[in-house]
């Protein structure tokens, strides 16, 4: 199988250029970023498939290894199909940010700060999982379950 070294170069760079502008925090470079990587992930799977080849019809006279497999063509299709929803979802709600905040900006939330500062500031120890419980015996029964409950006391006042 030979790729094309232009093709996977072109599929690197779409690839990575999409993923940086979808770790950015204005909407509209997430859209494009979206869009873009999608572009070069479906530049991969056509790299993937291998050299081109007949089509997929099997005529008499055809010879099987020279035909083209259309399942990758079949998955770049549903790809495009894919990324066109994201895309529109993405659009949308990238056009109703900026209706309710007049930008595409995606500021902070505070109440994630609030969170992250409770938690550095009453940090605990915690409890090691995998840690074996010492007041148990050693059977596996007792690992899974736990003790058993102490038997229910009797009254003596019924003798």
């Amino acid at each position: 199988m030979t790729v094309s070294a232009t093709l996977l170069a072109c599929a690197v760079v779409l690839t990575s250029a999409g993923v940086v502008l979808i770790h950015t925090r204005a909407l509209t470079r997430v859209l494009i970023g979206i869009i873009v990587c999608g572009n070069g992930i479906n530049l991969f799977v056509l790299a993937a498939t291998g050299r081109a080849g007949v089509p997929p019809l099997l005529y008499p006279g055809v010879s099987h290894a020279r035909v083209t497999d259309p399942l990758p063509q079949a998955i770049i299709l549903t790809a495009v199909v894919i990324s066109l929803a994201t895309t529109a979802f993405t659009l949308a709600i990238a056009y109703r940010s900026g209706q309710l905040t007049g930008s595409d900006f995606v500021p902070d939330d505070t109440e994630d700060h609030r969170v992250l500062q409770r938690t550095l500031h009453t940090r605990r120890p915690r409890p090691n999982p995998h840690a074996r419980d010492r007041t148990t015996d050693d059977s596996l029964w007792n690992d899974i379950l736990g003790t058993d409950p102490p038997p229910p006391r009797q009254d003596d006042d019924t003798a």
